[in-house]
């Protein structure tokens, strides 16, 4: 698998019906309409394809791409982030997907050979109790 990882997510989340293309993991809470990706991106995979970004690039790359499939949504101004071997940004973002408000948690890190994204998904009115629970998720994220 690319992007070797550990990360703890709630019993109540289950692998996802349809997952994400591209995703390393995509796991769901369907009771409480939540959602958690992980995207792995290795330094030499984008070096080949003559890209090189340090993390801040490649954070503002990725809010762009999210950006763009959720035109007119809000995002927080980015907070740098340090998780247990890796480091990068983080910022919330709030849209609609057809007429449902949604809210992400988005946090883009760096470790010594890959880039992640990882990505959780609630809705809107839940927002407050799902940014409790991925503040404690993603912090316990360790990329090799």
């Amino acid at each position: 698998m690319p992007g070797k990882f550990e990360i703890s997510l709630p019993d109540n989340f289950i692998p996802a019906v349809d997952p994400h293309p591209g995703s390393l993991i995509h796991y769901e809470d369907t009771l409480r309409n939540r959602f958690f990706l992980i995207i792995g991106e290795s330094k030499d995979s984008l070096t080949a394809y003559e890209l090189s970004y340090n993390i801040s690039g490649y954070f503002e790359e990725a809010v762009k791409n999210l950006e763009s499939k959720f035109p007119g949504c809000s995002v927080s101004k980015p907070e740098p982030v340090n998780a247990q071997k890796a480091s990068g940004f983080r910022c919330s973002l709030r849209g609609k997907n057809g007429s449902q408000d949604l809210s992400y948690e988005f946090y883009a890190l760096e470790s010594e050979h890959y880039f992640f994204q990882l990505l959780g998904g609630f809705a809107a009115e839940d927002s407050s109790a799902s940014k409790d629970l991925f503040g404690k998720i993603f912090p316990g994220f360790s990329g090799y």
